[in-house]
């Protein structure tokens, strides 16, 4: 249903790592308007709502998932996190 900001696999021929890890980035506004809490929520549940994890749950190799929701502005970054399995 879309695409992620960020997908990344764990190499097939590596059995030590099986975690996929899928990020969505949220920017806040200048003016601080926008809560980034809220956004980084907002993030990680269009993750799921948009399915970006099917790719990574096709993949033999992943046994876990990372779901990342990101919102910055310049240089502060919040993070929201769910470690799920496929």
């Amino acid at each position: 249903d879309g695409y992620p900001d960020v997908l990344m696999y764990p190499l097939a021929n590596n059995q030590k790592h099986d975690l996929g890890i899928v990020m969505e980035f949220k920017h806040a506004r200048e003016d601080g308007s926008d809560n980034q809490e809220l956004l980084a929520e907002k993030a990680l549940k269009q993750i799921d709502m948009k399915n970006y994890v099917a790719e990574l749950k096709a993949q033999s190799q992943v046994k876990r998932i990372l779901k990342l929701g990101l919102a910055f502005n310049h240089k502060r970054v919040v993070v929201k996190h769910a470690l799920t399995r496929p």
